[in-house]
């Protein structure tokens, strides 16, 4: 199963699955991008979107549902994990990283973004694919 088809796939889920996580990831990611309003309107807005956290929106509702399900994940909110997202699409210092989402001290933005991490690694067998193909195109699952 190719990524491109897996990301369809979990797109399509997240849509149908929960509109409230949807419409909170919405909203909280727009406050960190800097937008107004609380809804995606255009394709370039949910370009920014990916261009900030390197995925969709859909994709991140898919995830956040899956983290809530799934993973010990405390008191962490969506913006924690928009936080651990654009972490690891930008890969910067805590500095500039905690300023692009509204100044929380770096300490808050490790924490989170740390315990994050460390549960979306937890998710492995909700999120990888046992798919191998050896040289000679056997397949196994």
């Amino acid at each position: 199963m190719s990524s491109f088809y897996q990301t369809e796939v979990v797109d399509y889920l997240a849509k149908d699955v929960n509109q409230s996580t949807y419409n909170n990831v919405a909203i909280v990611s727009r406050q960190i991008l800097g937008l107004h309003g609380n809804y995606f309107v255009s394709e370039s807005e949910y370009r920014k979107f990916r261009d900030y956290f390197g995925c969709s929106v859909e994709t991140t509702v898919a995830l956040w549902i899956l983290l809530t399900k799934h993973a010990d994940i405390g008191k962490a909110k969506v913006k924690h994990l928009l936080w651990t997202l654009l972490f690891m699409k930008v890969y910067s210092n805590e500095s500039v990283l905690s300023g692009l989402v509204g100044h929380p001290t770096q300490k808050t933005f490790r924490k989170w973004t740390k315990l994050i991490i460390e549960q979306i690694a937890s998710l492995e067998q909700y999120l990888v694919s046992h798919l191998f193909i050896d040289l000679n195109l056997n397949i196994y699952f």
